[in-house]
């Protein structure tokens, strides 16, 4: 499915069953986790202190912080082998308040169904022992963490680029908390996340698949401009761009490679920036939504309200776009110093137009508009998929009408269209005009097949 973009700690290193263990009962599509964050450059022997006791009963807070926030992770697609994990920051406004997300920052971990970054499957932790070496320890402890006290599983790891602590709840399988330190020029930079939350978003366009448009993994460039206002030599607009290349999906969600450029000022050349992202339908404000879509979706419908960071997300305007195409807008709303528009066409459900704005005041801003250049092209329609058992009922043998200059790929199902994989005797087979057969292993009674066409 594709290699990870966030930097993060993969403890499936330490505990290789992970790589192989199912996703955990707790894991599932639109389930958010939330953290408090600081980090703080120090020197001197505090920075032992420190890492001693992270992930002890009392947590150690962090001397005079120069960054604090909140980090929320979204797990945005589940499939039996894969999770797709959205991340977003959130940085304190001034210091204390109010909270203001970073747009364009977010970042996607493509990480194992069984976990190994931001959780952990509880029944591979439960059978992990007791462990004091010299670069890992493991233990048990009871962490208190605000009024909860978790059952936790303490891992440390020692290494010349420094020093990780990590906690897993040993119910959910959580990443309750989190430090680290990374030797620099300064000092040690001291790093900690702190869990304060989990809950799952309700969709209207929840148990949804992807629109048609998506299945021939297409490239779309969006092109607008980048504008800030300050005291000064401001305000200045730039032009900005943005290509997305679809590059892996499932059946409700995608990875994508983005490349976005931004003028500068005169004489100086544009800055360049490459992400690999995820969205999809398990999304709020993604980059589309399904096909048809929900017809609840009315003007001033509220969506979603966050208790940590205070965003509102609701239906801000259903009617005729700019773009001239009929659509719905869902505007995602913190108090008054931050908003986000994402303008989608109903007819495609992929996102036309998209809008932020960040700012202290009215004289001091950050303002992108971004508007969709082509609309994707329709893929060739998915042919029936026929089947037949075997006599002795080991194998299926599946076949397909194909195209010439096109690829199919066969899908399956083993939970009713909930979560779908890739057959791997049948993947990226390009059409020949002839019938495609393809015999497989019977993996289930209840086995759901389907060909994807681009």
């Amino acid at each position: 499915m594709g290699g990870r973009s966030v930097p993060a700690f993969d403890l499936a290193n330490v505990l290789p069953e992970l790589g192989t263990a199912p996703t955990p009962p707790s894991i599932s599509e639109g389930l958010r986790l939330s953290y408090h964050v600081a980090v703080a450059t120090v020197s001197g022997a505090y920075v032992n202190e420190f890492l001693e006791n992270a992930g002890a009963n009392a947590d150690p807070e962090l001397p005079n912080p120069s960054g604090r926030g909140i980090t929320q992770v979204d797990v945005v697609g589940v499939t039996p082998q894969w999770t797709a994990l959205r991340v977003q920051p959130w940085l304190f406004h001034n210091f204390t308040g109010p909270l203001v997300p970073l747009f364009g920052a977010d970042e996607c971990l493509i990480s194992h169904a069984g976990g190994g970054d931001w959780y952990a499957h509880p029944s591979v932790l439960a059978k992990v022992q007791t462990t004091v070496q010299e670069r890992l320890k493991i233990i048990r402890l009871p962490l208190r963490l605000g009024t909860t006290t978790f059952d936790a599983l303490r891992v440390q790891t020692d290494s010349e680029a420094g020093r990780q602590v990590l906690c897993y709840d040993l119910q959910t399988g959580f990443l309750i908390y989190k430090a680290g330190a990374t030797d620099g020029a300064q000092g040690a930079t001291l790093s900690q996340a702190t869990f304060i939350g989990s809950r799952l978003l309700t969709l209207p366009w929840a148990n949804r698949l992807l629109p048609s448009w998506a299945a021939g993994l297409p490239q779309l460039r969006y092109e607008g401009t980048y504008t800030t206002v300050a005291p000064g030599p401001f305000p200045f607009s730039v032009p900005l761009s943005t290509e997305l290349k679809l590059t892996a999906l499932a059946p409700n969600w995608f990875v994508y490679d983005q490349t976005t450029t931004a003028g500068s000022l005169e004489g100086m050349p544009p800055t360049v920036t490459k992400r690999t992202l995820v969205s999809g339908i398990p999304h709020l404000a993604g980059l589309t939504l399904p096909s048809p879509m929900p017809a609840e979706l009315t003007a001033g419908r509220s969506l979603d309200t966050d208790p940590i960071t205070g965003a509102t997300t609701g239906i801000a305007f259903v009617g005729t776009l700019r773009s001239g195409r009929a659509g719905v807008v869902i505007r995602m709303n913190v108090g008054d110093v931050a908003w986000s528009e994402t303008a989608y066409d109903r007819d495609t459900g992929i996102a036309m137009e998209l809008y932020t704005y960040s700012g202290a005041s009215p004289v001091y801003y950050e303002r992108s508009e971004l508007s969709l250049v082509d609309l994707p092209p329709e893929p060739p329609t998915a042919p029936r998929v026929a089947t037949q058992l075997s006599t002795d009922r080991r194998f299926l043998t599946l076949t397909w009408p194909t195209q010439t200059g096109t690829t199919g790929t066969l899908w399956i199902s083993l939970d009713g269209a909930r979560t779908w994989s890739k057959v791997p005797e049948a993947t990226d087979r390009p059409g020949t005009g002839q019938t495609m057969r393809v015999e497989v292993p019977l993996k289930a009674a209840t086995a759901l097949y389907r060909i994807g066409i681009r």
